[in-house]
């Protein structure tokens, strides 16, 4: 009997109760009850382990994966539950995107951030009672502004810019180009319900990203397709090309474009009309917009900066106006 407790005294001491054991002595029965798995193709203890129940709940949250080839041959329950806790979120928003007081994560990092986007500021709006006064907003900038001014020639006729001075909207976070240096017409085609990224027909691609097509510069939108000897509003955004966000750091204007520029809708410019564009961007009268009157194709509308109003009246498209582009 004295044999018999000086061994299991000397298990004791060797730590034998944290592995799966079973031990006899002098006819008493100590079972060890484990709480976690050994590596790779050990054997688990089934419903009494919390390894395994961890995995199971990872499991039913799609948390994590069991392949080993992003983290190795562990075996399946220790995959998931590594790749659950190394996981970091990978979007791409900034405070500058987010709801003002909304928390989130990006960027590859679990710290929480708060967004800071600026809004519209309806409140600010209701107070207006005559077009002197103002509702400004903090945050309008000129991403670029430097070098010759961008222009856009046709049948050896060129249009161009007041400057490369680019603004942007910061409730939209649109930018836009400086007033154009000469008026221009808006003549243009476009034929119900066909494509304007890729017309198959005789319309205008005034909602595509690179050169217009004969259809952008009409001499009469509503029967003759022959392309007219200028250049003409929509035209002009299209073919314009200019840095709007100047990350070549060069201020040129003229290096580092971009080619996604088009002229506005009428929704677009009174947009900016709200956000305070009349006292950030300067007020300029009657700005050219893409979107035709409501049943007249010869017609455009267009939006009167000095007074916020938007109109379609003398909004026939061979007429002559100002244009600012947008992207």
């Amino acid at each position: 009997m004295q044999k018999s407790k000086i061994k299991l005294g000397k298990y004791w001491k060797l730590g034998i109760y944290v592995v799966p054991a079973v031990l006899i002595v002098s006819g008493i029965l100590f079972a060890a009850k484990i709480s976690a798995e050994q590596n790779g193709s050990s054997p688990e203890s089934g419903s009494t382990s919390r390894i395994k129940a961890t995995y199971d709940s990872l499991v039913t949250l799609t948390h994590g994966s069991d392949s080993s080839s992003t983290w190795g041959d562990w075996g399946s329950m220790w995959n998931r539950i590594r790749s659950s806790g190394e996981w970091v979120p990978d979007g791409n928003a900034t405070v500058a995107d987010v709801l003002p007081g909304k928390t989130f994560y990006s960027g590859n990092s679990r710290t929480v951030k708060t967004g800071a986007a600026i809004t519209a500021n309806y409140a600010g709006q209701t107070g207006i009672y005559y077009t002197s006064d103002t509702v400004t907003y903090s945050g309008w900038a000129i991403t670029a502004s430097g070098g010759t001014a961008a222009s856009v020639t046709d049948n050896s006729i060129t249009k161009a810019l007041t400057s490369n001075k680019v603004y942007k909207d910061p409730v939209t976070n649109s930018y836009w180009t400086d007033v154009s240096a000469a008026t221009m017409d808006n003549e243009y085609a476009a034929i119900s319900n066909d494509d304007r990224i890729n017309p198959v027909g005789a319309s205008c691609n005034f909602q595509s990203i690179g050169t217009a097509n004969a259809y952008c510069d009409n001499q009469d939108p509503t029967g003759n397709y022959a392309e007219d000897n200028d250049v003409s509003a929509v035209e002009f955004c299209l073919n314009l090309q200019l840095d709007a966000d100047n990350l070549d750091g060069d201020n040129n204007g003229l290096t580092g474009v971009e080619t996604d520029w088009y002229l506005p809708s009428y929704r677009q410019l009174m947009q900016l009309f709200l956000d305070g564009g009349r006292e950030n961007v300067t007020s300029v009268t009657n700005l050219w917009s893409m979107t035709e009157a409501s049943g007249y194709r010869y017609m455009c509308m267009y939006v009167d900066f000095a007074s916020g109003t938007v109109t379609s009246n003398g909004g026939t498209k061979s007429n002559n106006f100002n244009v600012r582009c947008v992207r």
